[in-house]
């Protein structure tokens, strides 16, 4: 029963990894066409639309944050207890570090 769980949990993270590190997922990024479509709302100067890119940005940036002050430190507490078990979710939590460091560069320094 134990076995299963620790297996059950593994194949979560795992998969919680691997999601995080997909391409199709920016957390905190506004895309390039959403730029696009927002310079185009806002040559008709719609209000509500310049109002939506600001939430937006505010709301990129709240995360931003969070990612920086709260996740950063679990996921390197958790770095160091699957060092000590020698854990082979090591090698996908490190992807994912990989890819923070190299998507956030500016907030990381």
């Amino acid at each position: 029963l134990v076995n299963k769980r620790i297996e059950s949990a593994t194949n979560v993270l795992t998969d919680t990894l691997d999601i995080l590190t997909s391409p199709e997922i920016k957390v905190g990024r506004i895309g390039a066409d959403d730029d696009q479509d927002d310079v185009a709302s806002t040559n008709g100067s719609n209000k509500p639309d310049q109002r939506n890119l600001h939430k937006q940005r505010l709301l990129s940036k709240i995360s931003r944050k969070h990612l920086m002050e709260i996740v950063i430190p679990i996921l390197c507490n958790l770095k160091t207890v699957l060092e000590a078990s020698k854990s082979p979710l090591l090698k996908n939590l490190m992807q994912y570090l990989g890819y923070i460091f190299r998507t956030f560069k500016a907030e990381v320094n």
